[in-house]
Formats: C-alpha cells, sequence, structure tokens
C-alpha cells in the first residue's frame, strides 16, 4: 500500500484542493468564545450527592465542581498529580509479628495478642484456605482499631501471624481556597477539617447503589457497612464506628496530615485512580452539617442503645446510614457546593438545561497554567432527537455534540487525500473523516475506551414489572424466566456480534467474550475460552432443554418487553436484533405455535435506571466506565453478588449461584475477593482464568463491543485531551479560539499565533510518529492537547503525513476551519 511521505509537492496540494467538496453546513454565527455550547443525549444528572452519584450524567457535574485530594495527570490516568492535597503520596507498608495462646482456630473474636491488641472481628474466604483467617479487626494497645491483612499464619502453638496493613499520608492545603455555592457566593474555605470530615461521610452514608464499595473494599476487606449491623456481636457497628475514625485520621496539624489506612494488599494505582475520582470530592463540612447531613460525630450514641446516632439516625430528620436521599440530593433541591472552577448556575430538568458558570475564587486562576484561554459559561442541553442535534450543530448552536454513530456520515465526506489509498475491508480504510474547510472536526480511533456495554439479564423479575406480559406463557413470562441459564444461553446465541460491530458501531469497535476489555494492565483476558455466535440451532436446543414445569420454552413460545434509554440508538438497534432474530426463530426448522415475541419500549434515561435498579427490566443495556483500571473492576460488578450489576441481576451466591471455577473449585465471590488481594502474577492470572470459565458457563450477561471513541467538535474548540476515566469534559482545560484547526503552535513552540503557517508544518515533523501515551510509553512526543500544541490535527490519533499534508493544505488560513 502506497503512503504519503513528507515531501509533498505544489501540484500534489492544487490536486488535493481541486478535490475537495465539504459537506453543506449552514453559515456559522459569529464565535461566542466565552461559552461552550454542549448537546448530549437525553436528561442525565440524577444526583448531586458526590459519594452517592454512580452514573456519568451526574459525574460530569460534580467532576467540574468539585475537587479530589490527587487528580490524574491528565491523559495519563496511571499517574497522577497534586490536588487539595499538595503531594501525591507513595504507600507505605506496616507488618509485625503476633503470637496468641487463647485464640480459637475457627473464630479469633475476643482473642488477645502479644502486642497487647484484641481482636473484634474477621474476615475469611472459607473456600480458598489461604489461611484460618484473611483479615482481622483489631483493637490495639494504643486504643486504635486496625483492619490487618494476614500474611502468614502458624498454628503453633502459640498460634503466630504476620500481620500487614499500609497507609497514605496526604498534605493538605493551607491556601485560600474557597467553597461556592449556585449563586457564586463564598459559603466557606476549606481546611483539612472538611477533607477528613468528606471521606468518613462517604463512608457512613454507604448508601446503596453507590461507589462508596471502592472504599469499603481496601479499608475493611468488605463491600459495604452490613458485617457491622449487630449492637452486640462483634464486630459491632461501633466497632465498625471505630474502624472508621482510625482509617480516615488526621495525624498531625503541622502541616496538616490526612492518613488513610489500607487493611488489604489492594493495588496502588487503582486506589490513586478511585481517589481522583468524583466519589472522593471533598465537601464543606460546615454546610453539610447545615443542610442536615452527618453531624460528624462518629462515636456518639446518644440514646444508649448500643448503635452510633448516623446508624440509626437518632437526632437526624435524614437518616445518614442508607438514606435513599441525602440533603444533597433533594428531589427538586440539588446542591453542588465544591472549590472547583466552576459552579452549577442553572439546573432545570423541565427544558433539560445545566449551566455551569466560572468560580471566579478559583484557587488555580484564570486560564490554567500554559492555556490561551478559558470559558466564562458551560451550556449542556441535554436533546434527545438527533435530528434536532444535528441541525443545531451544523448551525454552530453547539460546540460539542454527542453523535451516534449509526448518524455519523450526515457529518463527514470521503478522504479525497492520495495519501488514503486504501480500499474498503483494509485495517486503515476510513471513510468517516472531516477535511479542510468543514467546520466540524470529528477526532477518532480513541483507545482504549475502558467502558462496555451489555445486555444484561434479570434473573428474578419484580413481579410488578410491566415488561414481561401476562407473567405466564406464552403471553408473557415467568419472573424466573431468565433465571434458567439455557433461556440466557440462547439470548447469546440470539445476538450477532459481527452485525452488530458493523450497523451500529460501523466497525469502529472490538469485541471480547467477557468483560476483561483492552486496555487494563495486566491483561488476564484468555481468549481460548469458548463464547458465543448467532446460531438458531443453538438457540433452539437451548429453549429446547429450558424447562418450565414440564414445558420447555421452545414449545410454549413467550412475549416480553426490551427498553432501550431515549436517543441511544446503539441501544436501540440491539433491541431490535434480538426482536427480528426471535422473530425469525419463531418458524425456524418448520416450528409452529405461539410465537417468541419481543416488543421494544424507548424510555427517558432516569426511568431506565429506576426501573433496573428495581429489578422491572427483563434485560436491560447498560455501559460500565472504568472507576480503575484493574481487572477487579470489571468482574466484580458484572459477577460479584454485591456487584453493581450482578446484584440488580439477582446473579448472587444467595440466588444458587456459585458455579465452582475448574482449576480451584472457588464460586465467584470467593475468586474476586481473594484475586484482588493477591499480587499481579500467575496466581492471580488462574483466578481471574477460573472466573471467565464461571461467566462463559452462567452466562449471565451479553457484552457486547468495546468500541474505539470519537469525538465531535467545532474547529473553534480548543484545549481537548482524552483520558479514559474521565466521566466528561474538564472544562477547566477548554476554551474557544476561532482561528485555524491547524494553527497549534507559533513564537513559543506549542502555543498558537493564530494563523496556519511553517511554524505548525516544522511542528509536526519535529513529532513525527507521535502516538497518545500509554501505561509505560514515555515517549515525550505524544499527540498531546487538540488546538493547542498538539500535533494530531488530522484526527486519528498519530501524527504523521496526513498530518503535515494538510497543515499544508490550510497554509495562511487564519480564521477558516
Amino acid at each position: 500500500m502506497k503512503k504519503l511521505g513528507l515531501t509533498v509537492s505544489v501540484s500534489t496540494v492544487v490536486v488535493l484542493l481541486a478535490m475537495l467538496a465539504p459537506l453543506a453546513f449552514s453559515a456559522q454565527p459569529p464565535v461566542i468564545t466565552d461559552t461552550l455550547y454542549v448537546g448530549t443525549i437525553g436528561w442525565g444528572p440524577r444526583r448531586a450527592d458526590p459519594v452517592r452519584a454512580y452514573d456519568t450524567g451526574s459525574g460530569e457535574l460534580i467532576f467540574n465542581t468539585y475537587e479530589t485530594l490527587i487528580a490524574f495527570d491528565k491523559e495519563k490516568y496511571w499517574e497522577f498529580v497534586p490536588g487539595l492535597a499538595t503531594n501525591v503520596p507513595d504507600r507505605q507498608i506496616v507488618t509485625k509479628t503476633v503470637t496468641s495462646t487463647d485464640v480459637h482456630l475457627d473464630d479469633p473474636t475476643g482473642s488477645t495478642w502479644s502486642d497487647g491488641s484484641t481482636c473484634l472481628g474477621w474476615v475469611d474466604e472459607p473456600m480458598a484456605n489461604l489461611s484460618a483467617y484473611d483479615v482481622l479487626y483489631m483493637h490495639e494497645a494504643d486504643d486504635k482499631y486496625r483492619t490487618w491483612f494476614v500474611q502468614t499464619f502458624a498454628a503453633g502453638p502459640p498460634v503466630t501471624l504476620t500481620l500487614w496493613r499500609s497507609y497514605y499520608d496526604f498534605i493538605i492545603r493551607e491556601e485560600d481556597i474557597k467553597f461556592v455555592d449556585e449563586t457564586g457566593a463564598v459559603v466557606g474555605t476549606f481546611s483539612y477539617a472538611d477533607a477528613e470530615y468528606s471521606l468518613k461521610r462517604g463512608l457512613v452514608q454507604d448508601q446503596i447503589g453507590s461507589p462508596m464499595w471502592m472504599y469499603y473494599k481496601p479499608l475493611f476487606d468488605q463491600m459495604n457497612s452490613d458485617f457491622a449491623a449487630s449492637n452486640t456481636t462483634e464486630p459491632t457497628a461501633m466497632t465498625l464506628a471505630h474502624l472508621i475514625d482510625n482509617a480516615i485520621e488526621m495525624v498531625s496539624t503541622s502541616p496538616p496530615t490526612l492518613r488513610i489506612n489500607l487493611g488489604i494488599p489492594f493495588p496502588d494505582i487503582a486506589f490513586k485512580q478511585i481517589m481522583s475520582q468524583t466519589w472522593g470530592s471533598i465537601v464543606d463540612k460546615e454546610f453539610s452539617l447545615s443542610i442536615g447531613c452527618w453531624k460528624g460525630d462518629i462515636l456518639t450514641d446518644s440514646d444508649g442503645n448500643g448503635y452510633p446516632d448516623w446508624w440509626d439516625g437518632y437526632g437526624y430528620t435524614i437518616v445518614p446510614r442508607r438514606t435513599s436521599r441525602s440533603p444533597y440530593d433533594q428531589t427538586g433541591a440539588y446542591r453542588f457546593v465544591g472549590t472547583g472552577p466552576y459552579y452549577v448556575q442553572v439546573f432545570d430538568s423541565v427544558n433539560k438545561i445545566v449551566k455551569l458558570k466560572r468560580n471566579p475564587y478559583y484557587w488555580k486562576g484564570w486560564p490554567a497554567a500554559g492555556l490561551g484561554g478559558y470559558l466564562e459559561n458551560i451550556e449542556i442541553r441535554y436533546i434527545d432527537s438527533w435530528d434536532q442535534r444535528e441541525a443545531s450543530f451544523k448551525s454552530g448552536d453547539l460546540d460539542v455534540c454527542a453523535v451516534p454513530r449509526a448518524f455519523m456520515s450526515a457529518l463527514v465526506e470521503p478522504d479525497p487525500s492520495p495519501s488514503n489509498n486504501y480500499q474498503a475491508g483494509d485495517p486503515l480504510y476510513d471513510p468517516y473523516t472531516n477535511y479542510v474547510d468543514v467546520p466540524i472536526k470529528t477526532i477518532k480511533n480513541i483507545a482504549p475506551a475502558l467502558a462496555l456495554d451489555a445486555l444484561h439479564f434479570t434473573f428474578d423479575v419484580n413481579p410488578e414489572s410491566t415488561y414481561i406480559g401476562s407473567g405466564h406463557f406464552p403471553d408473557g413470562i415467568p419472573t424466573n424466566f431468565f433465571n434458567n441459564t439455557h433461556v440466557r444461553k440462547a439470548f447469546a446465541y440470539a445476538f450477532n456480534w459481527s452485525n452488530y460491530l458493523r450497523d451500529a458501531f460501523f466497525n469502529e469497535g472490538v469485541y471480547r467474550k467477557n468483560p476483561l476489555i483492552y486496555g487494563l494492565a495486566p491483561d488476564y483476558y484468555n481468549d481460548t475460552i469458548p463464547g458465543y455466535y448467532e446460531s438458531a440451532q443453538k438457540a433452539k436446543e437451548e429453549l429446547q432443554a429450558a424447562d418450565f414445569g414440564g414445558t420447555n420454552v421452545w414449545a410454549t413460545g413467550f412475549r416480553l418487553t426490551l427498553t432501550y434509554n431515549t436517543g441511544n440508538d446503539m441501544r436501540r438497534i440491539a433491541c431490535e436484533m434480538l426482536q427480528t432474530f426471535f422473530s425469525s426463530l419463531s418458524t425456524y426448522g418448520g416450528r409452529t405455535g405461539n410465537p417468541f415475541q419481543i416488543d421494544i419500549v424507548e424510555i427517558d434515561w432516569n426511568t431506565y435506571l429506576d426501573k433496573f435498579e428495581n429489578f422491572e427490566l427483563p434485560i436491560w443495556d447498560i455501559g460500565w466506565l472504568a472507576d480503575f483500571a484493574d481487572a477487579d473492576n470489571w468482574v466484580r460488578p458484572y459477577m460479584h453478588s454485591n456487584g453493581d450489576f450482578a446484584y440488580f441481576q439477582a446473579y448472587t451466591v444467595d440466588n444458587g449461584w456459585a458455579t465452582p471455577g475448574p482449576a480451584t473449585g472457588y464460586d465467584k465471590d470467593t475468586l474476586i475477593d481473594i484475586a484482588v488481594k493477591t499480587p499481579d502474577g500467575t496466581t492471580r492470572a488462574r483466578y481471574y482464568n477460573d472466573l471467565q470459565w464461571i461467566y462463559y458457563q452462567d452466562c449471565p450477561s451479553i457484552p457486547i463491543i468495546i468500541g474505539t471513541g470519537r469525538r465531535w467538535c467545532q474547529y473553534w474548540v480548543r484545549g481537548w485531551y482524552y483520558n479514559a476515566i474521565y466521566p466528561s469534559q474538564y472544562y477547566y482545560h477548554l476554551w474557544k479560539q476561532d482561528t485555524c484547526w491547524f494553527d497549534i503552535s507559533g513564537s513559543t513552540p506549542g502555543h498558537s499565533d493564530g494563523v496556519c503557517n511553517a511554524r505548525d508544518v516544522t511542528w509536526l515533523i519535529l513529532h513525527f510518529n507521535a502516538k497518545p501515551p500509554a501505561p509505560g510509553f514515555n515517549d515525550p512526543k505524544w499527540v498531546g492537547t487538540y488546538g493547542w500544541g498538539g500535533v494530531d490535527p488530522y484526527g486519528d490519533r498519530i501524527c504523521n503525513a496526513r498530518d503535515v499534508t494538510w497543515a499544508i493544505l490550510h497554509f495562511n488560513h487564519a480564521n477558516k476551519p
């Protein structure tokens, strides 16, 4: 295949210009440089409380209005920079050896140890037999309550343990950092007390469906606070209160140092990624108290019943623990009070508009260091209709737009460049790119996505559901329809991944047979484990084997309703593929009788989420965006009984789903919980290999496609970069500048000067073959920030001859695309 070299002749440029036939776009309005207009799909923000919000719609607002102690280093989700802390701490490890002569091997609770500590509870993975105990909760001689991981065990006598824990010391900033409310008024000044309170508040609230499991797991080897539900049997709720108090502790006030103590050997980078996410946001303690949040008194038991007040709600209008909606989240009265670069000025769920306003008190200043501008306002418009979004985007009313892949051909044109000599079917062939004077720009090949959509089966559907027909065959399905493995496998054999990749993703994606997606390090995916594929014969065999009261589903037929959220065409296509398959299967091989009927209903996003959380949707399609880039964050939500998806599917051990792994014999929960505490290597790989086999055998969900991303924006939007874990754009790093898209450098290298000229071409040549950053890839020539020093103006995630060619074609362009 011929490729264009660095030398581009004048005649070549003339030919290229003659070949251009830009798409017809409406005349651009004057660029409003102080406001960014964002068009996205459907109304989305469901929560305002950082420790409850677990969807990207809510995360977008929290991400831009609050801050965390540490933050991602722009694109590099595996590296970190200081935030409200002045440092990125290294993990410190503590070990000790202790002995006991009064411990009972079957239950160490109450035992005393040689260092003066007493055991108040324990965690064990009984199937794994790693040791007699895995984690101990100890009341120590210094009156501290600590969680310790058991590294080694010797039965003795005396019983001898090597105990392990770790901690991180965050030095808290003492600068004049302000909390602002929705009016832009200052309501408080940040201090170490806010940091300590914020992290403890999340553990205290521990709301169902919240991301707080990501703290409970590394701190206490638990998924939530339920393990301490007693007021008499250890570990009690009061013991948990002590454990929380000592897990998050101020160890110095000069300088103010907040220590976080971890009780298990959780992956270091993963924990820092958790700390950098929105659920690590710092709230104003005094403001939180003023609106009725947890009072900060972790040990108070006013009624003397053995439960701390925050557990049973004594003295509270809104009970802190397990409340459905905290005072930040009251319907119609969401509160956003943070230290971040913007504040939420308008939250209009009726007209589906959110407006963010620049925080004039922002402590990092304006613009962001090293950048060329900033935005005064962000206006996010939640628009269900693609036709409406498309019209607004083409007219220039929207600066950034969510574009379903199914409709992207409306915004792009074939590449006329001789540098694209590939034919359809070649790996590098791409008919979807925008060129010279088209104002809308697209950036493609964005990977890794660290995101996955899947079709999830609800094993035990709420009988009040309106999506299961009559609840009986043939004009409905029973509530336990998908608790039958043969039924789930029949649906897995109904899905055609290659067609879906073609029809919904335009071949811009990859497929894996289970949730261990591309982009994780290490990559424990085992491609030799079988998967599913479209097969009418296999689906028939599975339905024939699916027995309900002596009658198989193949004979009875069924009817159910699938749903998708408004405006999500890729999920609509997935539903339609299942509908078409089962319609055809109704007469497969001469079959007669009641059909396999699937109806499809479109519902709004908030309703969609509420319905699946209430076990009403027999199948639901929801994506997972990485919380942290480790295998645990993928098997846990999809497979663990307390996982974010598996729990709402009733795919739980308590529901009978304890399939043993073929190599270890352990069930899925045991495997997941021991794998996260196991260092990377062959042993950990063995656990994840078993989990992949269990996933294949149980077929709890259908992974769809891991899409390679695209970004769509007007040429005047500058400063964007890609971080695979960000919940949204980070608006502090964006601005608008009505100059040529290829104006990327100037007299100051990497700073645009208002015109595309030799400086830009030279800048590209100096960065030839630059690629996106990646873990372990330290080449300083990374593609960088789009529109300001970045070296991928062509938009295919590599700097090569295409970028140089098109920069030459834009020579002397100032305010053209």
